[in-house]
């Protein structure tokens, strides 16, 4: 399980550096975190929204593991039952998905910058 969900990531990190990094490069336009707003409302809708949600799950859920296997390796002695993990797990993705209800625009107006109209006509 943790080998799939390890590959999610990578594969999700590597999609995600491509649009915040290389393609801001190559179109010489500066983005900002209304750029989660745009690729929600403009780009690609409902489904971007599910795909941060599925890359922030999987950063909480390997931060949450990585923290507990970090604790232990440097002596610290951590109780990670089941039931703490599912709970440790569903606080961070409830804020998780009040982070993305607030970043995508649904909870209130974002103003997204023009710039990003250079972006819109490259994928319509």
């Amino acid at each position: 399980m943790l080998t799939v969900l390890g590959r999610i990531l990578t594969l999700f990190i590597f999609g995600h550096a491509s649009a915040t990094r290389f393609l801001p490069a190559y179109l010489d336009i500066d983005i900002e975190l209304s750029f989660v707003t745009h690729s929600i409302q403009e780009l690609f809708g409902f489904s971007f929204f599910i795909y941060y949600l599925v890359l922030g799950f999987s950063g909480a859920y390997h931060m949450i593991n990585g923290t507990t296997i970090a604790f232990r390796r440097f002596g610290f002695k951590v109780t990670a039952t089941k039931k703490n993990l599912l709970a440790v797990f569903s606080v961070v993705a409830l804020g998780v998905f009040g982070a993305m209800l607030q970043l995508s625009g649904y909870m209130y107006d974002i103003d997204l910058p023009p710039r990003y109209g250079a972006i819109h006509e490259l994928f319509m």
